[in-house]
């Protein structure tokens, strides 16, 4: 089924009027709007109109005058001369002022029919023309380089941005061959990849590294979609492409940077004394991330922690420490809270250490930390307190604190401690 068509009619007969709107609308997919003043005509000529449809002689404005005022308004809406004065010199007065199509009336209705098939070519086209347009000026505006290649290899057409990309303007390089833009060392992959796979597939596409004109080099990824022509007792007969090219180097400067960045982020956490960690807030704390330094911590790799292999509230956590650490943890994440925590960890080989960590909730679910060995500070701290003489009692009299100022019980050995700390601390 057509799409609607609304058409503007003007003629100072208002019967001809009547008998035109009838006809033309018996055809099911024309709505015809009339007027018999040629001014009021202008005005009700807004963007709904498909067609201008006019009689040629009326009394305040002929129909070539007022095809003048109309272009003035919408340059490019069809216009029809439909009138019963026909003479050669009116019908080459209308072409020449621009006139779309040119038809004296006749007697009997089967001139309705052709004048409704005229209206509908005239629109259809003036549709498919403004779909066309439209459609070049958003490939005009892409940021991709796009051009057509003939089955010959001549380029028929290329964007701005396709022109820009390989140092040419791009009007220059239609007509020219793909040997122009394609650099020496991409012939041989041409004939050998992508040719057998246009035929075959229909389409080809991959990471290229393409040549400017100036001789600069430049990363690509290019996609070809064949255009077939070819009849289909012939599918392997030569056929022209679409090519779509995409320029990589900013991708590949923002990549290089990434990883610049990732490769200093390693070195400073190889360079730390203890480990970085990410893990999940479920039963055991489930390892996602772990940097280098947790081997020598606790004598198990990263992989072991990140595969789930090695469970470190299962395998390493000491179990007379399990409980508190859980416990403290737990109610800081809770509430919002970083914490800070003292305890033992029990390594690979079984050698007990204490260690102390930093971490807090980063996103529901997900904590993120740092941990270090202090089991050399505590056995410091124990030995200055024994040559003191101190006792447990007196040793939590002195107030001598953790890094959050948890008193710290003497011994050294026993207790893990722990305290939540705001996020500001």
């Amino acid at each position: 089924m057509n799409e609607h068509i609304t058409v503007l009619h003007v003629d100072d007969e208002p019967p001809q009027l009547d008998l035109t709107k009838t006809f033309l609308e018996r055809e099911g997919d024309l709505d015809v709007r009339s007027e018999s003043d040629p001014e009021q005509a202008l005005a009700a000529l807004d963007g709904s109109i498909d067609c201008v449809l006019s009689d040629y002689q009326m009394p305040e404005m002929d129909g070539i005058e007022f095809l003048d005022a109309v272009r003035e308004r919408r340059p490019s809406v069809p216009f029809v001369l439909f009138t019963g004065k026909g003479s050669e010199e009116i019908a080459s007065e209308a072409i020449s002022a621009g006139v779309s199509d040119y038809i004296q009336k006749e007697t009997g209705t089967d001139q309705y029919a052709v004048l409704a098939n005229r209206i509908r070519n005239l629109v259809d086209r003036r549709r498919t023309e403004r779909t066309l347009r439209q459609r070049v000026e958003a490939i005009e505006a892409a940021s991709e380089g796009i051009a057509v290649f003939e089955a010959g290899g001549e380029l028929s057409y290329a964007n701005t941005a396709f022109g820009e990309l390989y140092g040419y303007d791009a009007a220059d390089l239609e007509g020219s061959s793909w040997h122009k833009i394609a650099p020496e060392w991409a012939l041989g992959r041409v004939e050998s990849e992508v040719r057998p796979a246009l035929r075959s597939d229909g389409e080809w596409s991959g990471e290229v590294t393409c040549e400017r004109a100036d001789g600069e080099t430049f990363p690509t990824t290019i996609s070809l979609a064949r255009i077939d022509d070819a009849p289909a007792a012939a599918p392997d007969a030569s056929a022209g492409a679409v090519c779509v090219v995409r320029d990589l180097t900013e991708q590949r400067e923002r990549e290089c940077e990434l990883e610049e960045q990732r490769r200093r982020f390693r070195s400073l956490l190889e360079s730390l004394p203890g480990m970085a960690y990410r893990a999940r807030t479920d039963s055991g704390w489930p390892i996602e991330f772990a940097s280098e330094g947790c081997e020598r911590l606790t004598g198990y790799s990263p992989e072991e922690f990140e595969s789930g292999e090695v469970s470190w509230g299962e395998a390493v956590l000491h179990p007379e420490d399990a409980e508190t650490i859980n416990r403290v943890t737990r109610e800081a994440l809770a509430n919002g809270d970083a914490f800070a925590l003292e305890y033992r960890i029990v390594r690979k080989d079984g050698d007990v250490r204490w260690v102390y960590e930093r971490g807090h909730r980063v996103e529901p679910g997900i904590l993120e930390g740092y941990i270090t060995d202090v089991t050399a500070r505590r056995r410091l701290e124990a030995d200055l307190r024994r040559a003191r003489g101190e006792s447990a009692s007196e040793q939590d009299a002195t107030g001598e604190t953790d890094a959050v100022g948890e008193a710290v019980p003497d011994n050294g050995e026993t207790d893990a401690v722990g305290e939540a700390v705001p996020d500001d601390y």
